[in-house]
């Protein structure tokens, strides 16, 4: 455990959902792809034009992170953009072929805003609370952890669209997520963060 860390729940909230999230988000990522090209019939490039519009939700995440932080407080904005990931899947699973192309834009920025907003929030958080002689430590740990789950989340989705078909498998994603908002939305110490905390003393 961290000094400091400790003490300061809402910081061991956020990597454990963190580590947690890859193993989801690989799971859309691996059938997004099928599901709009056999589900939904577009082809490659209407496919790749689709993600390189919505992945612009990524600038509009980092551009209004501070600004977010500053309006409405840390907390609610690691709430909300956590929960803008499982909302994202939603939007996803509801595609049809007659709007395909706008669902998948809308559903892509949606998500990649809400990651760009949450993890520009949560990396700042744990920065914020770890002493700066364990913060090459404490980072080189959380990110072994996070993105060491990546092969298992991909091949989980995969897995499963085989199973059950890939709009199913979306739906289930969508359900896993909204539900792991909830370890936040229930910790008092997340919700009440206005700002971040200072830096412990080494």
């Amino acid at each position: 455990m961290l000094p400091g860390a400790k003490s300061r729940p809402a910081a061991r909230r956020c990597p454990v959902r963190t580590k947690r999230w890859p193993l989801r988000r690989q799971r859309p990522r691996s059938s997004r792809s099928v599901f709009a090209l056999r589900d939904l019939g577009l082809s490659p490039g209407e496919l790749g034009l689709a993600l390189t519009i919505g992945n612009s939700g990524a600038l509009l995440g980092a551009v209004l992170c501070g600004r977010l932080v500053g309006l409405v407080g840390l907390g609610r904005v690691l709430v909300a953009a956590k929960s803008m990931s499982g909302i994202a899947v939603v939007v996803l699973a509801t595609a049809a072929p007659t709007r395909a192309v706008p669902t998948l834009v809308a559903a892509t920025g949606v998500m990649a805003c809400g990651i760009t907003v949450y993890n520009i929030a949560q990396v700042s958080l744990r920065q914020a609370v770890t002493p700066t002689g364990m913060l090459a430590r404490m980072n080189a740990s959380v990110r072994f952890a996070v993105w060491g789950t990546l092969p298992v989340g991909a091949t989980a989705g995969g897995y499963l669209a085989s199973a059950v078909g890939t709009r199913p498998t979306l739906w289930l994603i969508a359900g896993i997520g909204l539900l792991s908002c909830l370890p936040l939305i229930l910790t008092g110490e997340v919700r009440a963060l206005r700002t971040f905390p200072a830096q412990p003393a080494e």
